[in-house]
């Protein structure tokens, strides 16, 4: 498994703020 998917949703998730 690669976590390179999970490191994008994780800086995605802090880019876009809630």
């Amino acid at each position: 498994m690669s976590i390179a998917p999970i490191a994008k949703g994780l800086m995605i998730r802090l880019g876009i703020p809630t």
